[in-house]
């Protein structure tokens, strides 16, 4: 874009930079040299925003998805009446489970797992979805 003088101050990304359409995650090999491009952008006075979505996949292996795995051990997701089994939904990644907002657990965890993705991605900022 800089060669062809065209103008650009941002770049936006959808799911497909993320590993398996998994929150905080991001795809090395078809994205790879991402956090390096973002860092150049930001040299050049340019910003970045990725997409994150709020449900948060329930199919990986144990010890392998953090997000899931503290999130289940907290009790952060939103469980069904008189329970705490996770109400299980379906976005991008297949099944997932959902954030209790309401829970001030969920702040922290959720503040948590974004302040350990923008060490490794540098966003300038992040484009919620709503699954509803």
């Amino acid at each position: 874009m800089h060669d062809a003088d065209f103008p650009v101050d941002i770049q936006w990304t959808d799911i497909d930079t993320m590993d398996s359409h998994l929150d905080f995650t991001y795809d090395n090999k078809t994205f790879h040299g991402l956090p390096e491009l973002i860092r150049t952008m930001k040299a050049e006075g340019k910003h970045y925003v990725n997409i994150i979505d709020p449900g948060i996949s329930s199919t990986q292996p144990p010890g392998t998805y953090p997000p899931y795995d503290e999130g289940l051990k907290q009790g952060i997701f939103i469980t069904k009446y008189n329970s705490t089994e996770p109400i299980v939904g379906e976005v991008w990644p297949g099944p997932t489970v959902f954030p209790d907002f309401t829970n001030p657990k969920t702040v922290e965890w959720w503040t948590k797992l974004l302040g350990a993705y923008h060490e490794i991605i540098p966003v300038d900022g992040m484009w919620i979805v709503s699954v509803l």
